[in-house]
């Protein structure tokens, strides 16, 4: 796909809806992952980089900044344990909690992305 807003539709069932820059997913965009999860935000040269919902299927979902591909920035961490609503609202740094405030951190931290 040149530079255009567009949908790709990958052979293992993935899909990408949004727009593109020499092939390659960026700017605004939602990618549905084959496992059922969903990215909605900002690319940059095919990397999930700025703002962005990651609904990730039967965990939860991160709502925040990302660079290159990983939670990086302010962000919060959300989920529901035994219909007990748990956040972690703080900073991130390459994917990892760095700082910030958690209802349980035990039980935020058994959630890698």
């Amino acid at each position: 796909m040149p530079n255009d807003f567009g949908v790709m539709k990958y052979r293992d069932g993935s899909s990408y809806n949004g727009q593109w820059e020499v092939g390659k997913r960026h700017g605004n965009g939602i990618m549905h992952y084959k496992n059922g999860d969903i990215y909605e935000g900002e690319w940059v040269n095919d990397k999930r980089h700025g703002y962005g919902i990651f609904n990730i299927l039967d965990r939860g979902v991160y709502e925040g900044e990302w660079e290159f591909d990983k939670m990086s920035g302010q962000g919060i961490l959300s989920h529901v344990v035994n219909g007990q609503r748990m956040q972690f609202r703080g900073t991130w740094q390459n994917g990892e909690q760095v700082e910030g405030k958690s209802e349980n951190m035990e039980l935020i931290r058994d959630l890698k992305v």
